[in-house]
């Protein structure tokens, strides 16, 4: 697992869909694939992770997270395939 820099936000969105999802993300690389997640909240905080279904990503959460990291620490990923992050073409992935 590779952590990638952290230089805000993965790619760009349109400005309407920042305005409904302006929370702080970052992503990590695994097996050369980028996932994407939500992280808010004090890092100290104790840690709540939210986790979408299918076909949705962390977008569902849009307006959950900013009330829960009132006290935790949030992070919610978006599943390979979903979302902000990597969506592969290869079969076996």
């Amino acid at each position: 697992v590779r952590i990638l820099p952290r230089d805000g936000r993965p790619p760009a969105l349109p400005a309407w869909l920042r305005e409904l999802y302006p929370l702080r993300t970052g992503a990590v690389e695994i097996d050369g694939l980028r996932l994407s997640f939500v992280d808010e909240g004090a890092r100290a905080a104790p840690p709540i992770v939210l986790l979408h279904g299918h076909p949705t990503w962390s977008f569902l959460w849009r307006n959950i997270i900013p009330l829960v990291a009132e006290r935790y620490r949030v992070i919610a990923p978006d599943l390979i395939g979903f979302g902000l992050s990597d969506k592969p073409v290869d079969e076996p992935d």
